[in-house]
């Protein structure tokens, strides 16, 4: 004796099988719902623990960014061993860096649209006072009208 269906359920049927591939999608979301919500709370709890450490107490956040200075950075890189450069870039700056491979000395190249690019360098000694690399110039703009402009800075 088959199952029987009340009247109007029967157009909401679908192919045989198919009940079975939605509960496994929805079995397959649900799981990714479940891993999404376990990385937001994960990233929280870093978040908080990163603000609350008293060693990160000597960079406050100011106006919601935290800052360093040239002396922090130089103290985790070894002046003889690498250079640091600070990059101040507007956001949807694009970044670009040589290969290896391709060039000896490395290559870095950064776009903009949006406004100006500043690069400094750290400098060795204990001075703090960081130094511009280069002044960014105005590289022609593909439709040259001024409201595209873009700012081109290359250092080699």
């Amino acid at each position: 004796m088959g199952t029987v269906l009340p009247r109007g359920s029967q157009a909401t049927v679908g192919a045989p099988g198919q009940h079975r591939l939605l509960e496994k999608e929805l079995r397959e979301l649900q799981a990714a719902e479940r891993q999404l919500d376990d990385l937001i709370q994960m990233c929280t709890v870093q978040l908080r623990l990163l603000t609350e450490d008293p060693a990160n107490q000597q960079y406050p956040l100011v106006l919601g960014w935290a800052y360093v200075t040239c002396q922090d950075l130089r103290s985790i890189v070894d002046p003889a061993e690498q250079m640091v450069m600070v990059i101040k870039a507007p956001p949807e700056t694009q970044l670009q860096v040589s290969d290896a491979a391709e060039v000896s000395w490395g290559q870095v190249s950064l776009r903009s649209t949006q406004g100006p690019i500043d690069v400094f360098l750290c400098p060795e000694d204990s001075s703090g006072v960081c130094s511009p690399v280069k002044s960014p110039f105005k590289a022609p703009a593909e439709d040259s009208s001024p409201s595209h402009s873009q700012q081109v800075l290359e250092v080699l």
